[in-house]
């Protein structure tokens, strides 16, 4: 081998006949037409030009024939692939003797491969088309950013970063997240390699790459990379304010999905309070933000705050969008599931049914946000005593995330874990529990063992072991439940609420009244505090804490609390819910024998 640049005597002689060839085909279509053809090979990815993209370089096919015919290139009969010899691209790469003139050179290719990446759409109908000629972009965005990173002229960097910004979200859009992962990490380690870790452009890849890994369910992976950037710089020099408040607002996404809603929220404040100074508060960008704040306050239980920003971004997007907008039903989505999360009746079924049906006609039947509003319409026919529909709706819901997420994706994992409720409601209590011990495995693998969802899934599973017979199983897995989500959420959080009424229910389940009542006591408290007193997780606190008074032996109290928990229900539920008739159930045999065993739990 020679020096560096050198050619060996083979490679020599490869291009000497590749000279011969490229002056004949010069003659055939011109020399200007013969040079374009060649500069792009020699800039592209050395595994050549496939047909697809080929046929997206306009006036090129004269060239590339004469090309063939004179023996400078070759086409691959199998695959209709076109390239030259590494050799013979180096040497044509060399001929632009200055970095300026490589640089220029560069950066048209770049204006070149950005207009086929705009002009290929992702909805086209052969997917499978689609999806080869984002890969090969995606090869060629790649390979030309690095020679790019090669110029000491630096000004060519902005354009080619904006081509591979195109490049990578094309390979997102059309279906391939994990190579648009792979091209935004190839593209942050040439930034790292040659400008550094401080360098604008540097800082940019990272963002885009915790944007990708967020996409991809990945949170961990996206708060690992931009937490430095914005916790231990909160102003990285060189970035414009729109930029961090992307990267702010992927933060705190990232800390809310890895189950760190407290962290999350003050991040989202900011974020939101540069979105207004730069976009306005009724900015799309300024309502997303809005969006997923109110989110979080929801998350931790402050429906004091989010309800008022769930209407507000709901309202502002009607006014904005119209009512039909794929934003507008998420917004819609958001707000009912908050009412409904503070009064579990007070939304009817039908409007459930009516978010559903919209999203299915505007979005389509298998789009995620579609399934999310059908699994909500399953939760609500489930909360209304439809056990049958809300089951079918269930199963329907696992089939077609199974097929699109796979199995072990969160939103499955979610969806598996409703239907094992169901199952275990409408009395298949082993069909739940098996259900259940793989939501906890499949959640403890993917999100990590306090995540909030795993927990849930954790206290769903103590919740069938008590179904199953398993009682001493129940009691320490509930009692480790408790304390995790108390050190994780705080002592007020409804979910450590309803950890607290489950242990107590299972301790008296097993026997132990006096230990169950203090426990039961705080959760009632707590839930009236923050659900108030007729909401349905609230009575059930308080048909719970009748079972442990009487089995203390206070009697009258059990009686009073019986009938306090059987009024609400009537009041709020009517008196043909299966939760209404168990309670009242529950009253006259408390009045008949003075001596019932057991409670009822919550998630």
């Amino acid at each position: 081998m020679g020096e560096p640049g050198a050619m060996t005597p083979g490679e020599d002689d490869v291009a000497q006949s590749f000279g011969r060839a490229r002056q004949a085909a010069a003659e055939l279509a011109g020399g200007a037409a013969v040079d374009a053809v060649l500069s792009v090979l020699a800039y592209f990815h050395p595994d050549g030009l496939g047909p697809e993209v080929l046929a997206r370089l306009p006036g090129f096919a004269p060239a590339v024939d004469a090309l063939i015919a004179t023996g400078g290139l070759k086409r691959e009969a199998s695959t209709g692939v076109l390239k030259i010899p590494v050799s013979v691209a180096r040497a044509l790469r060399a001929q632009d003797h200055t970095d300026a003139t490589a640089a220029g050179r560069i950066e048209g290719l770049a204006d070149v491969l950005s207009g086929m990446v705009t002009a290929t759409r992702p909805e086209g109908d052969d997917a499978a088309a689609v999806r080869r000629t984002a890969r090969e972009l995606g090869r060629h965005a790649i390979t030309l950013w690095n020679h790019a990173l090669t110029m000491s002229e630096q000004r060519v960097l902005e354009p080619v970063n904006q081509m591979v910004t195109l490049a990578i979200g094309h390979l997102q859009s059309a279906g391939e997240p994990e190579r648009a992962v792979e091209a935004a990490e190839d593209v942050l380690g040439g930034c790292r390699r040659v400008l550094g870790d401080e360098h604008p452009l540097t800082l940019l890849a990272a963002g885009r790459l915790g944007g990708l890994l967020l996409s991809s369910g990945d949170a961990a992976r996206a708060a690992d990379l931009l937490a430095p950037m914005l916790t231990t710089r909160p102003d990285p020099g060189g970035l414009a304010q729109p930029e961090l408040i992307t990267m702010t607002h992927d933060l705190a996404y990232a800390r809310g999905a890895a189950g760190q809603v407290a962290e999350a929220i003050p991040l989202y404040e900011k974020a939101f309070a540069a979105s207004c100074a730069v976009y306005g508060d009724g900015h799309p960008v300024s309502l997303t933000i809005l969006g997923n704040l109110a989110e979080s306050y929801r998350a931790v239980g402050d429906y004091g705050r989010a309800v008022p920003l769930l209407r507000q971004v709901l309202e502002e997007r009607q006014e904005s969008l119209g009512h039909d907008h794929p934003d507008t039903l998420t917004a819609a989505n958001n707000l009912i599931g908050a009412y409904s999360d503070l009064d579990g009746t007070a939304v009817p079924v039908s409007v459930f049914e009516t978010i559903y049906t919209s999203r299915a006609r505007v979005l389509g039947a298998d789009h995620p946000s579609t399934l999310i509003s059908q699994s909500n319409l399953a939760s609500a026919h489930q909360r209304a005593g439809d056990l049958p529909r809300a089951i079918a709706l269930m199963k329907e819901v696992l089939r077609l995330r199974r097929a699109k997420l796979g199995a072990q994706h969160p939103d499955t994992l979610t969806v598996m874990s409703n239907l094992s409720a169901a199952y275990a409601d409408s009395g298949k209590v082993f069909r739940g529990y098996r259900l259940c011990r793989k939501v906890v495995s499949g959640r403890r693998a993917t999100l990590g063992e306090r995540h909030p969802d795993t927990l849930l899934s954790m206290n769903n599973l103590a919740q069938a072991h008590l179904a199953v017979g398993r009682i001493r199983a129940a009691l320490n897995l509930h009692a480790q439940v408790l304390s995790e989500r108390s050190a994780v959420l705080g002592a007020d959080h409804l979910d450590t609420l309803a950890s607290m009424n489950n242990l107590a229910s299972a301790l008296n389940r097993a026997g132990h009244p006096a230990d169950a009542r203090p426990l039961h006591e705080q959760a009632l408290d707590g839930r009236r505090r923050i659900l108030g007193p007729t909401h349905q997780d609230t009575l059930a606190c308080l048909n719970n804490l009748a079972y442990a008074c009487l089995g203390t032996g206070e009697t009258e109290t059990a009686l009073r609390l019986f009938a306090q928990a059987w009024e609400g229900a009537l009041s709020t539920l009517g008196a043909g819910h299966p939760i209404t008739r168990k309670f009242e159930d529950n009253l006259r045999r408390a009045r008949e024998t003075g001596a019932l065993r057991g409670g009822s739990g919550t998630g």
